[in-house]
C-alpha cells in the first residue's frame, strides 16, 4: 500500500475510532488484504450508521482532515446511502457507505481486526466481500474474487458465503447464491 493510501487509511480509521463509529474496510483495499495486490486509488468503508447519525458526524469532519467531496452531499447521502469524502492532505477519496441493511450490519459486526502498516484495522470477511463483489459484477470485482479465492483456498468458508448470498439474494429477489456458486466450480 503506497504512502497516500496508508496515510488516508490511518486518518479515517483514527477519526472513526474517535467518533466510536463501527466500520469495516471493503473494496479494493480489503480484497488486496485478503488476496492478491492490486492497484486502487480510493478507500471504501461501510459504517454502522444511518442517515441521521451520519449527518451528525459531518460537522465533526472539520476537526479531522476530511471534507465532503460534494458541497451538496445530502441528496446523495439520503438516496444512495453514500458519503464521499476528500482527504485534504493526500487528495484520496474515501467512500463511506452507510451500513443500514441487514447484510451490511452483519458485515460490520463480523469484521475482524488486522494489523496493517502499524494500524489496527477492521476488515470485512472475505465471504462478505465475495458476495458484494459478485453483485457489483465488474471485471475488477471478478479479479478480486479470484485473487481472494486463490490466496485463501481452504480457509475460505464456502458454506458461510453461500448462506450470505442466499439471504441477500432473497432480500434482493435475485439468485445470488447461484452466481457465487459459479466461483466455487470455476478454475482461477
Amino acid at each position: 500500500m503506497h504512502g497516500r493510501l496508508r496515510q488516508t487509511l490511518h486518518d479515517v480509521v483514527a477519526w472513526l475510532d474517535r467518533q466510536k463509529v463501527p466500520y469495516a474496510l471493503v473494496g479494493g483495499l480489503a480484497a488486496t488484504l485478503h488476496g492478491k495486490t492490486r492497484v486502487t486509488e480510493d478507500v471504501d468503508i461501510v459504517i454502522g450508521r444511518d442517515v441521521e447519525q451520519t449527518l451528525r458526524l459531518v460537522p465533526l469532519l472539520d476537526a479531522a482532515v476530511f471534507e465532503p467531496l460534494l458541497d451538496d452531499f445530502e441528496p446523495l447521502l439520503k438516496s444512495a446511502l453514500l458519503l464521499p469524502l476528500h482527504h485534504r492532505p493526500t487528495g484520496v477519496i474515501v467512500d463511506l457507505v452507510l451500513g443500514v441493511s441487514g447484510f451490511e450490519q452483519d458485515l460490520v459486526a463480523r469484521a475482524r481486526t488486522v494489523r496493517v502498516a502499524g494500524l489496527d484495522l477492521a476488515i470485512a470477511s472475505a465471504e462478505h466481500l465475495v458476495v458484494m463483489k459478485t453483485i457489483a459484477g465488474r471485471p475488477q470485482d471478478d479479479q478480486d474474487i479470484r485473487g481472494m479465492l486463490d490466496v485463501l483456498a481452504v480457509e475460505f468458508d464456502w458454506n458461510a458465503c453461500l448462506e450470505l448470498a442466499r439471504q441477500l439474494g432473497k432480500a434482493l429477489d435475485m439468485d445470488l447464491e447461484q452466481a457465487v456458486q459459479q466461483y466455487r466450480s470455476r478454475p482461477s
